[in-house]
């Protein structure tokens, strides 16, 4: 059993405590002995290990994302994932590295893997990060677009073990990209269908002046510039070029 001692200088020792016992038929009765060491150092550098623990899941469940660990291997088989992974995929981290009802590699867009594997395999090789944005399917059915970064965990001898990274998703994000460049294509077909118009109704009205024999010209009250149209400049039989 371990407890607790107030020692002599005042401070509490942790104790561990050994205990046997042996009957004694001929005194009647048990002999119980007993060895104590003093763990104290070992219970605090187990006190701290806990606190160290307590603040790193405190600090991974205030992350916006999820925060994973994951073998290296094709299926890309988590062996850790924050509890926020069941908002992101709709299957709780247990599904993915306890009960394996489901791998991650699972939830990824098909049509996303080459970019995804090639961005992966690059960073292993040079031992850097990589950043990723790509497609996955809830366990809903729901399309989520998700922005990932990551980096390999090497052993001493440089054998590569796993990734270590977060993911977080960018949805909304990805929809108003894709609504912004949606209303500039439009507004790009506006305007040149607007200046598509526009030459079209010069080049009438060039035509008309032409076939009635009306010129036109313009004065600019700023720069006090005037402009002529070419039918004036044959009305009054002046060349353009001056």
């Amino acid at each position: 059993m371990e407890y607790r001692f107030r020692h002599k200088d005042g401070n509490l020792r942790w104790i561990s405590s050994r205990l046997t016992s042996n009957w004694d038929a001929a005194a009647g009765g048990w002999h119980v002995m007993a060895a104590d060491t003093d763990i104290t150092e070992r219970k605090q550098a187990e006190l701290a290990l806990q606190e160290r623990d307590r603040q790193l899941s405190t600090l991974i469940s205030n992350l916006p994302g999820v925060v994973y660990r994951c073998r290296n291997d094709s299926f890309w088989s988590l062996e850790f994932a924050s509890q926020s992974i069941v908002n992101l995929t709709g299957y709780t981290a247990e599904d993915f590295t306890r009960d394996r009802r489901v791998t991650y590699a699972e939830l990824i867009h098909p049509d996303d893997w080459p970019s995804i594997q090639q961005a992966v395999e690059t960073a292993v090789e040079q031992q850097s990060a990589f950043q990723i944005t790509y497609r996955i399917c809830t366990a809903a059915g729901v399309q989520k677009w998700v922005w990932e970064q990551g980096r390999g965990v090497f052993a001493e001898t440089g054998e590569f073990l796993a990734v270590e990274g977060l993911i977080l998703e960018v949805t909304q994000q990805k929809q108003m990209a894709l609504e912004l460049q949606q209303l500039n294509q439009a507004l790009e077909q506006r305007i040149a269908e607007r200046t598509a118009a526009l030459i079209k109704s010069e080049t009438h009205l060039r035509l008309a002046q032409r076939i009635a024999g009306v010129g036109s010209w313009e004065f600019d009250l700023r720069s006090q510039q005037i402009t002529w149209t070419r039918e004036i400049f044959r009305i009054f039989g002046r060349s353009t070029q001056l």
